[in-house]
C-alpha cells in the first residue's frame, strides 16, 4: 500500500504568493494564490502522501481549513510561513528564494524532523501521474529529472545559458543527503550571471548518488518566469526520454 510506503516521507510544497524576484512575469498575486490553492487541494485530495508541508516565504498565512481538509483525509498538513530575504532574492533570483524555503523547513518543520526523505514540488504545480511514479519509488534513492526545458529567457550570455542543469521543479531527496550537500548550496545561485538553482544542483549531484524518475513525471501548471503553461514531452520525445534514462543508468552501472 502506497500510504504505508510513504509514512516516513514528506511532500514539501514551496510557495511565494507575493513574488520578490525579478523576471517573474506571473506576478498577479490573486492569480498566483488561486494556483497555489488549487495545487494544494490536488496534493491533499488526489495523492497518497500522508505528510505534507507547505511553506511560503512571503509571509502568506494559508487558511487553517486546509489542515482540516487534510485531517479528514487521514493526512497531516503543516503550514509554515516566514519573510524571506527580499533584497537577496531580488538580487540573485527566485532559485535563491526557493533554497531559502527549503532551509527554513529543515530548521523549523516538525514533520521534516521525523521524515526519511522528501519530495519537493514547486507550489503551483501538479503531477497527475504521481501514483505511477510512487509505485516504482525507492525511499533510499534520490530521484531527479534532466532539464529538458528551453533556456531561460532573461540571460544574454549564450555560453552561460548552455551550462548543464537539472530540473528542480519536482524531485525526491534523502534527508541526510539534503542536509549534507543541498541545504546551503542555494547561496551560490546568481541568476544575473546565468548560474541558476538548476546549475547549482547539477553540480551538487556530481557528489551524490541519484537516478532519474521513471516514468517521466507529467508536470501540470504554469511557469512563474514566463506565465505560460508547461508543455510536457509526448509521443516519440517521451520514448527518447526513456531511452536517455536507460542509457544513463546502464553506462553508470558499467563505470
Amino acid at each position: 500500500m502506497l500510504q504505508e510506503k510513504l509514512k516516513n516521507i514528506c511532500l514539501l510544497v514551496t510557495s511565494t504568493v507575493t513574488p520578490m524576484a525579478n523576471f517573474t512575469l506571473l506576478d498577479n498575486i490573486d492569480k498566483r494564490l488561486k494556483q497555489y490553492e488549487e495545487s494544494l487541494r490536488f496534493w491533499i485530495d488526489h495523492s497518497p502522501f500522508v505528510n505534507i508541508i507547505i511553506c511560503d516565504n512571503s509571509s502568506y498565512p494559508y487558511a487553517a481549513f486546509f489542515v482540516e481538509r487534510a485531517k479528514n483525509k487521514g493526512k497531516k498538513l503543516e503550514i509554515l510561513s516566514f519573510s524571506g530575504n527580499a533584497d537577496a532574492i531580488a538580487t540573485f533570483g527566485k532559485g535563491y528564494g526557493e533554497g531559502g524555503i527549503l532551509e527554513y523547513v529543515a530548521r523549523h518543520s516538525i514533520l521534516f524532523q521525523s521524515c526519511q526523505g522528501f519530495f519537493k514540488i514547486t507550489g503551483r504545480l501538479q503531477v497527475p501521474n504521481i501514483q505511477r511514479i510512487l509505485r516504482r519509488f525507492n525511499p533510499r534513492t534520490n530521484y531527479f529529472m534532466p532539464a529538458l526545458l528551453k533556456p531561460r529567457l532573461f540571460c544574454n550570455d549564450v555560453e552561460l545559458l548552455m551550462k548543464r542543469r537539472i530540473d528542480t521543479r519536482f524531485y525526491y531527496c534523502r534527508k541526510d543527503d539534503f542536509l549534507s550537500h543541498f541545504m546551503d548550496a542555494y547561496c551560490q545561485v546568481n541568476d544575473p550571471q546565468g548560474y541558476y538553482l538548476e546549475n547549482v544542483y547539477y553540480d551538487v549531484l556530481r557528489q551524490v548518488r541519484f537516478t532519474y524518475f521513471l516514468p517521466i513525471p507529467i508536470i501540470k501548471g504554469y511557469s512563474g518566469s514566463t506565465a505560460e503553461p508547461y508543455v510536457n514531452i509526448v509521443g516519440m520525445k517521451r520514448m527518447g526520454y526513456t531511452f536517455f534514462i536507460w542509457i544513463k543508468q546502464h553506462i553508470s552501472n558499467l563505470l
